[in-house]
């Protein structure tokens, strides 16, 4: 058994995941996702990004799903610290997030949580491109 947690910031996000986890067959029976909104955006757009993961996976596997305001109950530090804890929380054996695509400007005044991830997570992380951050087919 497999304890995956995915961070999702919205709706695209959460199809992307989903369709890349279905897709190549990742997640399976008997393996648990644990689904994280790390943001303090509205609840309908919170709750439409959660649903698709419950939705798509939910029938696959066990699917949790929570919203965590980090604002407000996170430990502080943004959505990557929050996933960073949450990862102690459930457990989790892979970390799942999408991948997008800034420029430098962006990086330097925005950060990116991925890339923070990335120096800081001690388990296996999954990046999935998020199909609308893709350079267009030539």
């Amino acid at each position: 058994m497999v304890t995956y947690l995915v961070g999702t910031d919205g709706v695209s996000a959460s199809q992307a995941i989903s369709d890349y986890l279905r897709e190549t067959e990742e997640v399976g029976e008997g393996d648990r996702v644990e689904a994280v909104y790390a943001t303090s955006k509205d609840e309908t757009v919170v709750e439409e990004a959660l649903n698709v993961i419950d939705e798509q996976l939910g029938g696959v596997t066990n699917v949790r799903t929570k919203h965590i305001d980090y604002r407000e109950e996170g430990p502080g530090g943004g959505p990557a610290e929050t996933l960073i804890h949450e990862i102690k929380e459930v457990d989790a054996d892979m970390l799942v997030v999408g991948l997008r695509r800034h420029s430098r400007t962006e990086r330097i005044v925005f950060g990116s949580v991925s890339h923070t991830l990335i120096e800081k997570v001690t388990i296996p992380m999954l990046l999935v491109p998020l199909p609308e951050y893709q350079p267009a087919a030539e």
